[in-house]
């Protein structure tokens, strides 16, 4: 089952969620995590004994390690806080003013949710006048479920200098400090978000004057939903412009979108009855209940799921952007990740690349570095850079770079997304 609207009880509440309660159920958790520790330090030191034989021994007990702290953050609710000031980033923090408001219209348009100032964090620093006429311009949105993290150094330093390492010399990232759904001093809801993401493109384009054939979209898990949907909303502008009757210089799509680990079906991981019964529930650190609680976040009802902006896997369009898409096949939304893979592919025209990287669980491009994957997360960035070098190139892009999905998926449960003889198999 699937559902059309999220489920006000996957949001954590009761005594544990307020204090002094959670004072309380944070000391009970830390004597808990110390006894899970110490097992798991000795469990995971047999391989058969490991959720995935295939990990290493740092994976196997990192993994677990991330997937208990996760369950206890939704228990106990913890989310973050932003604010716009740049502290020690000095001008590489910078504050992005929305565009004018009739640039935000159907889907993105809300009469209680409207576009305000947000922040973004260039890396590796703020580019010149000079360097910004022949560099990359990466755009990127993070992961987080739309509960946390920022897009600053604080968590996303690492990834993001290994983008731009990967794409060459002459790359600059800015991340995106886009509004959370659920948050301490300003929860912003959908379309909020996706208002964000027009918000920065319009920055680079408008106000910064960078050609969009330089600039590379993109983002990981949540942050992926953000990229396609900009996507979408530009090639539906591109396609209805008479319709849309926007008195406003729109630009052109971007060079290429890349999606790591996205989630692309709200519907699915809004229901925790289903998520809990997937596969690679015991394998992936992903926690249902947390997906569940930031689906509500994003999409609190009577927003519907069933959209092309929350869910786009039931929504496939035609589109001239080259994309890329990478998923884990031990993550608990392969699934979703494979049917979206399927049906765009499946559109006439639509250029898309997708690798799948064997026994790996969600987003090892943010996690990688902390959890034992940074070999597996390097390589991705490398996969990146190589789609984005055949790009420039003019050379085909390669319908299928896929490895073979993790072992516990059985054979007749794969769904073939190409022909056998199209795969390319991956040795990570």
């Amino acid at each position: 089952m699937t559902r059309t609207e999220t489920d006000p009880s996957t949001v954590p509440t009761g005594w544990r969620t307020h204090y002094p309660g959670k004072i309380v159920w944070s000391f009970l958790c830390a004597i808990s995590a110390l006894i899970y520790l110490i097992a798991m330090l000795f469990i995971n030191i047999i391989p058969s004994w490991r959720s995935n034989r295939h990990w290493s021994y740092t994976q196997a007990f990192l993994g677990s390690i991330i997937k208990f702290v996760s369950t206890i953050i939704t228990h106990l609710r913890i989310v973050d806080s932003l604010d716009l000031n740049p502290g020690k980033l000095g001008d590489r923090f910078i504050v992005i003013q929305p565009a004018p408001l009739m640039v935000y219209t159907e889907h993105l348009k809300s009469e209680s949710v409207t576009p305000k100032p947000i922040g973004a964090t260039w890396y590796p620093s703020v580019p010149s006048k000079e360097e910004l006429e022949g560099s990359k311009i990466v755009l990127w949105f993070h992961s987080g479920s739309f509960i946390y993290l920022t897009g600053r150094p604080s968590d996303s330093d690492k990834p993001a200098r290994s983008l731009n390492s990967c794409l060459g010399p002459k790359t600059f990232s800015l991340w995106v400090q886009y509004r959370l759904a659920e948050c301490k001093n300003d929860p912003t809801p959908f379309p909020g978000p996706m208002q964000d993401a027009l918000t920065s493109y319009l920055y680079l384009t408008q106000e910064l004057s960078i050609d969009p054939c330089k600039i590379i979209v993109g983002g990981d898990s949540s942050g992926a939903t953000m990229a396609i949907g900009l996507v979408r909303y530009l090639q539906v502008y591109r396609n209805d412009k008479a319709k849309m009757e926007l008195p406003y210089q729109f630009p052109t799509l971007p060079h290429a979108c890349i999606m790591l680990s996205p989630s692309v079906d709200y519907c699915t991981e809004a229901d925790v009855e289903e998520l809990s019964t997937h596969r690679n529930v015991k394998l992936d650190y992903l926690v249902p209940q947390m997906l569940a609680w930031g689906s509500h976040a994003f999409a609190p009802p009577p927003i519907d799921l069933d959209s092309p902006y929350i869910s786009p896997v039931r929504y496939p369009f035609s589109t001239t952007v080259p994309i890329y898409v990478q998923s884990g096949g031990a993550e608990i939304l392969c699934d979703t990740i494979r049917s979206f893979v399927k049906i765009m592919q499946d559109i006439k025209g639509n250029k898309l690349e997708y690798f799948e990287m064997p026994h790996a669980p969600h987003d090892v491009f943010a996690i990688g570095y902390y959890a034992g994957w940074k070999k597996e997360a390097l390589m991705i960035c490398e996969e990146v850079a190589g789609f984005i070098s055949r790009l420039n190139e003019q050379h085909p892009v390669r319908r299928s770079i896929t490895s073979l999905p993790a072992d516990p998926i059985p054979e007749d449960d794969r769904e073939q997304l190409i022909d056998p003889k199209d795969v390319i198999l991956v040795d990570t």
